[in-house]
C-alpha cells in the first residue's frame, strides 16, 4: 500500500497510493514555510495579498494561523524588515509607582477615603 521513500536527511517517510509526497515532521514544514517567506522576501515588503496567500498555504500543509503569523514576523525580523522593539517605561507612569512624589492633595484625598471606610467597617461591625 505505501512504499517507503528517502528524503534528502536519509529519513525514511511512506509515500501513499494516492500520489503525495514524503510526509514532513512540523518542524520541518516550518523551516520549509520560513524559507518560502524569505524568499517572498527579497522582493520587498509584504503585502497583504502576498502574505494572505502565504497564510493560505500555510493551512493547507498543516501550519496554524498563529504559528504562521510567527513564522512570517520572524522571517521579516531576520531580513530587517521590522523596526527593533525599543520598551521604555511611561514617563506618565512614574508617579503612579512612586508613592513619595505623589502631591500632597492626592495623598490627603487617599487618606480620607481610608478613613472613611475604616469608619464605615467599624460602624457595620458595631451593628449600627
Amino acid at each position: 500500500m505505501g512504499e517507503q521513500v528517502t528524503r534528502a536527511g536519509g529519513d525514511r517517510a511512506t509515500r501513499t497510493g494516492h500520489g503525495s509526497g514524503p510526509r514532513f515532521t512540523l518542524g520541518e514544514r516550518h523551516r520549509i514555510f520560513k524559507g518560502m517567506v524569505a524568499e517572498e522576501l527579497k522582493a520587498g515588503p509584504l503585502p497583504y495579498r502576498r502574505r494572505r496567500k502565504l497564510m493560505g498555504y500555510a493551512a493547507r500543509i498543516g501550519i496554524k494561523p498563529f504559528d504562521a503569523s510567527l513564522l512570517i514576523a520572524e522571517a521579516q525580523r531576520e531580513a530587517g524588515q521590522l523596526d527593533p522593539l525599543n520598551l521604555q517605561p511611561d514617563e506618565g507612569l512614574t508617579p503612579l509607582i512612586h508613592p513619595e512624589r505623589w502631591p500632597l492633595w492626592f495623598k490627603m484625598t487617599a487618606a480620607l477615603i481610608i478613613v472613611a471606610l475604616l469608619d464605615l467597617t467599624i460602624l457595620r461591625l458595631l451593628g449600627w
